[in-house]
């Protein structure tokens, strides 16, 4: 059996997109052995909607917390919509780019899991950033890369879940 049977740089369409989301919640156990726990789909009366949120509780705190560099300052822990219809913990973009996906780690931090074919320049790129990221404690508006967890001809590339980033263009 293929653990990836699909390919996350082409194209797709919403029915592509409802099969990829499925694909990584077959997925959650495969993670779970590896300490990341993904993101719940939201459902609403009984329905799935674009959202996601994080299955981990978090410690108490008001309104805010910090975690330790390099990972990233949540805004919020609470599921409850603020202002202008935000949520700070719940996301879309697992929905938009079906070759990433949101988790946990085991210490409740949020991370971002995106697909990487082995054999591409982008991944070999991802090896060589990894490699001279480390050696030196700058990151230099690079998101620093936490782990790679290989899959047969893929390799899912965990890195810390910013909420927002103010400044720059970024991609995941």
């Amino acid at each position: 059996m293929t653990l990836v049977d699909f390919d996350p740089y082409e194209e797709y369409d919403l029915e592509t997109s409802c099969k990829r989301r499925e694909w990584w919640q077959s997925m959650r156990s495969w993670f779970a052995e590896r300490g990341y726990f993904l993101y719940h789909p939201q459902f609403h009366e009984g329905e799935s909607i674009p959202l996601c949120y994080p299955p981990l509780p978090f410690p108490e705190t008001d309104w805010s917390a910090m975690s330790p560099f390099p990972y990233a300052y949540r805004e919020s822990h609470s599921l409850e919509y603020g202002e202008c219809g935000e949520n700070y913990l719940s996301s879309d973009e697992p929905f938009r780019s079906s070759g990433v996906w949101f988790a946990q780690d085991r210490e409740a931090r949020l991370v971002a899991i995106k697909l990487f074919k082995k054999d591409t320049e982008e991944y070999r790129i991802l090896r060589r950033v990894d490699e001279d990221t480390f050696q030196s404690s700058l990151f230099h508006n690079i998101i620093p890369i936490l782990e790679f967890l290989d899959m047969e001809d893929f390799s899912a590339v965990v890195m810390p879940k910013y909420d927002k980033i103010l400044s720059g263009s970024y991609r995941i």
